[in-house]
């Protein structure tokens, strides 16, 4: 609308142009066009009209045709220096196919990044599962290690405790040995003794043996051969 209104001063120039294409002279124009110049919006009508014409006659612009360096030409003006609205219009087909194929490469890039993202919190989630799981094997090893370590030091406990008990008998038992040797030679002596004297004095080895059965013998009484 605003640039329908900075045409209005032009009015008479499109109704020219109007009155032209039908035919020259006011006799040749349909009676619409002359009640459409008498009413208070003629001005705007008719550079609708006009512009209306003006785009049946034009060329269709082809999407293509924006890749190239027309798409970067400014809005120009004719020679009777009217707006040139199909330049306009070119422009605006280019400036909303670049936003269409910012906003596509946005939506690529944003789900990109999205993707992007659910990977790597993915990762970390198998990342913190691995670490836990770690932890908790290296937990279970630790406590095994210090179990076994305890159980190691009770049984070296216990094994010295046997270790000395078992010296202890030993010591015990060599002491009694040496103890039962002295005995044992001892009477080995005292054998050896008694028997030389059986040797050296009948008489006495007699009454000993009398004397070791229980019987009543004077010593005095001379000894009766048995017969």
């Amino acid at each position: 609308m605003e640039f329908l209104c900075d045409f209005r001063g032009k009015s008479r120039d499109f109704r020219n142009r109007v009155c032209s294409r039908c035919g020259s002279g006011d006799d040749v124009c349909s009676p619409k066009v002359k009640s459409l110049e008498t009413s208070p919006n003629a001005d705007c009508l008719l550079l609708s009209k006009n512009v209306n014409a003006e785009e049946r006659d034009h060329v269709d612009i082809n999407d293509g045709h924006g890749d190239s360096d027309g798409d970067d030409e400014s809005v120009g003006y004719g020679d009777d220096g009217e707006f040139d609205v199909f330049a306009l219009r070119k422009m605006v087909k280019v400036e909303r196919r670049r936003r269409n194929e910012a906003r596509v490469e946005l939506e690529k890039e944003r789900m990109a990044a999205a993707s992007a993202a659910e990977e790597a919190m993915a990762m970390i989630l198998r990342l913190q599962n691995e670490k836990s799981c770690t932890e908790i094997q290296a937990k279970q090893y630790r406590q095994m290690a210090e179990q076994k370590q305890q159980y190691d030091e009770v049984m070296f406990r216990s094994m010295q405790w046997i270790i000395m008990k078992h010296e202890s008998e030993r010591s015990l038992l060599e002491e009694q040995l040496r103890l039962y040797r002295q005995k044992l030679q001892q009477c080995l002596k005292g054998d050896e003794t008694a028997a030389q004297s059986q040797e050296a004095d009948p008489s006495s080895n007699l009454i000993e043996n009398c004397m070791d059965d229980g019987l009543d013998v004077d010593p005095w009484e001379p000894v009766r051969p048995h017969l």
